[in-house]
């Protein structure tokens, strides 16, 4: 089965005058069209959270669970993927797994400003990362996210205005051409703070 492509002529019976011999064709092209649509289109069963997904075996759609798309160098500052929340507390560092959205959600009484590093030497080879800085706890001064590559700083998120998330995107250039270190890698980056303000720039860490 498949999705009609056949539509009737509706100049065959849209007078008065119209012959039945000339419309009943017609009619039956609209027929075979709506029983068409009715077989490629199998909602049964369906439950919350599911979706439409196309079956080559049977050639319809049916009920199934929907899976998020693949990440890629040229998704359009979305990265899809695991995602990994972190609960900072206090000072502390991670080395997440590559192809992951990282939350990083600062919480705790501390009253004194301190630094979470994450450090992003997991991802090569051209991938897209989204780091989420979310400095929710109230009462803590002076709230970071460090971003680094093996060990090299990209950028330090924070809550602007207070309390309040930041987003940064970093994707990981490799390029072609190393230099006379043997060195090519670069992260190209952008943040995005909650009162509008952004920077940008391209570092090379490795």
């Amino acid at each position: 089965m498949a999705w009609p492509t056949s539509k009737p002529n509706s100049n065959a019976f849209d007078a008065a005058s119209d012959k039945i011999s000339d419309a009943r064709p017609e009619l039956k092209t609209m027929s075979d069209a709506v029983n068409n649509m009715v077989d490629f289109i199998q909602p049964s069963g369906i439950t919350n959270n599911q979706v439409l997904i196309y079956n080559s075996t049977s050639g319809a759609m049916e009920p199934g669970s929907a899976t998020a798309p693949s990440a890629s160098a040229d998704s359009n500052g979305v990265f899809y993927g695991a995602t990994t929340e972190i609960y900072a507390t206090g000072t502390g560092s991670s080395t997440p797994s590559a192809g992951q959205t990282i939350v990083v959600i600062h919480s705790g009484g501390a009253t004194v400003g301190y630094n979470y590093t994450i450090d992003l030497q997991n991802y090569v080879g051209n991938q897209k990362v989204i780091v989420i800085h979310d400095g929710t706890a109230l009462g803590i001064g002076g709230v970071n996210t460090v971003v680094q590559y093996n060990g090299t700083t990209i950028d330090t998120l924070a809550g602007s205005p207070s309390n309040t998330a930041t987003i940064g995107e970093f994707t990981i250039i490799d390029t072609a051409t190393a230099d006379s270190a043997g060195n090519n890698t670069y992260i190209k980056y952008i943040t995005t703070t909650a009162d509008g303000s952004s920077s940008t720039d391209i570092v090379k860490v490795t």
